[in-house]
């Protein structure tokens, strides 16, 4: 069965600015409207050359495997990450990155190829992936622009989609880490691309 939730309150996609308080509250937010050296505040693991920056949209090409796109520099512990994206073959959010293969993983996709599993929840592992929650059916049409967020406050993990809570697991192998955005083609399928829009992040 679909899930439809209400649109996000205007204010989140006028929040573009660093400081700027996001829809949910809980402090200062910051944000990248990826502009054209965008890729020099990242650190790309695996298939690096699938990413690009074209007219303020980060990319994810169809060379990607299992490819994630991590802040260089910053962490978050209780926090949350987002992004807006109206295309996402088989994207997602990442938190709590520990450097390679391991990190929880919001996979965020569109109703183009997998619309059975929009939204899946991973603890990935020395590259391994085991699922905490999901796959959730959710409407999200290839083209409509929607907001994502993924969020860890101790052991729990929730994911929204236009502000509205959608899918909550639990975990407890990673406390902190790295954050960012994912992108995945490792079956080799036509035209599975991801285009993101920002990536805004913040801590409670």
């Amino acid at each position: 069965m679909r899930i439809h939730v209400r649109p996000a309150l205007l204010l989140c996609s006028l929040c573009t600015l660093t400081g700027c308080a996001s829809i949910f509250g809980g402090g200062s937010t910051t944000v990248d409207t990826f502009g054209g050296r965008a890729l020099l505040r990242y650190t790309i693991h695996n298939t690096p050359r699938a990413w690009s920056v074209a007219d303020g949209q980060l990319v994810g090409g169809t060379g990607a495997v299992q490819s994630v796109v991590i802040r260089t520099g910053a962490t978050l512990a209780d926090g949350w990450v987002e992004t807006e994206t109206d295309q996402a073959s088989d994207g997602g959010l990442v938190l709590r990155h520990q450097g390679g293969g391991d990190y929880y993983l919001l996979a965020i996709r569109d109703d183009s190829h997998y619309g059975w599993a929009n939204l899946e929840m991973y603890r990935a592992a020395g590259g391994q992936f085991e699922r905490i929650a999901g796959p959730l059916d959710v409407a999200f049409t290839r083209g409509d622009r929607k907001t994502f967020r993924f969020e860890a406050r101790g052991t729990t993990l929730t994911a929204y989609m236009d502000g509205e809570p959608v899918l909550r697991g639990s975990d407890d192998a990673y406390e902190s880490g790295g954050f960012g955005l994912r992108h995945d083609n490792t079956h080799k399928g036509p035209g599975i691309t991801s285009r993101f829009d920002l990536l805004r992040w913040g801590s409670f």
